[in-house]
């Protein structure tokens, strides 16, 4: 205790974000304050704490901080902290549903939400930020610098947003798909703080277009130099990517890498009995999980349940792309480091049937007592992480996320084969019929919710009656 307040006296009266640590040196709070000294102090001035607090004092055996320039971005730090480190006393932001994210979709023209899952990997999203009320002020100040489209409007229709500007359109006929792009990009570098150098970038255009005596677009720049000002004043900053990050170093060091893994990639497999097989792949970019690089894959060369073998068709596929003229945006980068969920007999099916890259370090972690496979020089080592060290929380985060993205998509499948053999029976209902339902409705749930009315939509009448009858039972 009297290291913690000797450290105490040296804590600025900045806003920023403090870290408590245990005896085992494992971060166990963080905290977000205006005044990082006040609120540091706090905790050893008084014994007035509620039960929860006293017992999170007991434990304090260090403390850091991060000093930062306004409260928000305090706020932006801890959360990225807390979902990094997972603090046992931190107990409201653990769970991933009090986050929001900004949401840019997959499509040639884009459209921007406020969504709190990131569970499309074929969209960028942006965040985490903690105070959706704040994100949503912002967006609405960065439309008027940057216009999106946020409706789900059929190609080529406006909405109320397009009359009023904020919103270009999402055809050719109303902007083409680059300078589209080109708005998309200038809003993702607003959300990641860019925001000096865009002033910069608004100056220079509004100058140029008065010295061309362009005035009306000299205004529209000098338009969104106030926006600009006024998100700076917000200081909203998004993720930071903490890249020195404590788990990666000591997970280097335990598996003997010459580098920190900065790209980690981790796979998984999931079937019941066999059936409906699918392997995930995850990837971990500086020790935080990046979505928009995962990927999934469908058994097709393995019969029966064969783990081994299904672990094995799926790296063999993910290295396939190595090389290739149509490279897959994820698949072009090769990882530092791989890891596959099992023991050393998922380790050994995939040495003994593909060739992994000699650049690249595999090893697969045993569930039962976290051991850590490796293979050297034709031998197999087991490495045993630390219990509560970063690096056994980071392969632990790691492979939980690759377990939960394969169950996914091993659930998403399953209900599509149950869907689709529910329907085999059925007189007109073929592969076309079944592919078109699939398309419109998507689950055998919202079949068997829908009318007749909508189920004659998509396939005639009588089909449509036949479809209720089957389903009802």
């Amino acid at each position: 205790m009297k290291n913690i307040k000797e450290k105490i006296k040296s804590i600025p009266r900045t806003p920023g974000v403090y870290l408590y640590r245990n005896n085992k040196n494992r971060v166990i709070y963080v905290g977000k304050a205006i005044n990082l000294k006040n609120r540091v102090s706090s905790y050893f001035q008084t014994k007035d704490h509620d039960v929860k607090t006293q017992e999170l004092v007991k434990n304090i055996n260090n403390l850091e901080w991060i000093e930062v320039e306004s409260e928000f971005e305090a706020l932006i730090v801890e959360a990225d902290l807390i979902k990094r480190y997972k603090p046992k006393y931190n107990i409201r932001l653990r769970d991933d549903k009090n986050y929001s994210y900004l949401k840019i979709s997959g499509e040639e023209y884009p459209r921007i939400s406020i969504v709190h899952q990131i569970a499309d990997h074929e969209a960028k999203y942006i965040g985490p930020f903690t105070d959706s009320t704040a994100l949503k002020s912002i967006l609405k100040m960065a439309r008027y610098i940057y216009p999106f489209c946020t409706c789900s409007k059929p190609k080529g229709d406006t909405c109320l947003y397009f009359h009023l500007k904020l919103c270009p359109g999402h055809d050719q006929k109303h902007i083409s798909v680059a300078d589209y792009a080109k708005n998309i990009n200038g809003l993702a570098r607003l959300f990641q703080g860019k925001t000096a150098k865009i002033e910069a970038e608004i100056k220079k255009a509004m100058k140029d277009a008065s010295k061309n005596q362009e005035f009306e677009k000299a205004a529209e720049y000098r338009d969104k130099l106030r926006y600009i000002k006024k998100i700076q004043k917000t200081h909203l900053f998004s993720d930071r990517e903490l890249s020195s990050d404590a788990g990666l170093r000591q997970l280097a060091k335990e598996l003997n890498l010459a580098e920190i893994p900065r790209r980690i990639e981790c796979f998984d497999i999931s079937n019941i009995m066999g059936t409906a097989a699918v392997g995930s792949m995850v990837v971990f970019k500086n020790g935080i999980a990046s979505p928009r690089d995962y990927r999934r894959f469908q058994i097709k060369t393995v019969k029966g349940a064969d783990d081994f073998a299904s672990m094995a068709e799926v790296l063999s596929r993910r290295f396939r792309h190595v090389g290739s003229k149509k490279k897959d945006s994820s698949f072009a980068s090769m990882p530092d480091l791989i890891i596959v969920d099992g023991g050393k007999g998922q380790l050994s099916a995939v040495l003994d049937r593909i060739n992994i890259p000699l650049e690249v370090k595999i090893v697969s972690l045993a569930k039962r007592i976290e051991e850590i496979f490796s293979r050297e020089n034709g031998k197999y080592r087991v490495t045993y992480l630390k219990p509560e060290s970063e690096a056994m929380f980071l392969v632990q985060r790691i492979r939980d996320e690759a377990h939960r993205f394969a169950i996914t998509y091993h659930r998403k499948v399953k209900s599509r084969e149950l869907f689709e053999s529910s329907l085999d029976s059925i007189s007109g209902v073929g592969p076309k019929t079944k592919k078109k339902l699939i398309a419109h409705f998507g689950s055998i749930k919202k079949i068997k919710e829908a009318s007749l009315s909508e189920l004659s939509e998509v396939v005639p009448q009588q089909t449509a009656r036949k479809i209720q009858e089957q389903l009802a039972n």
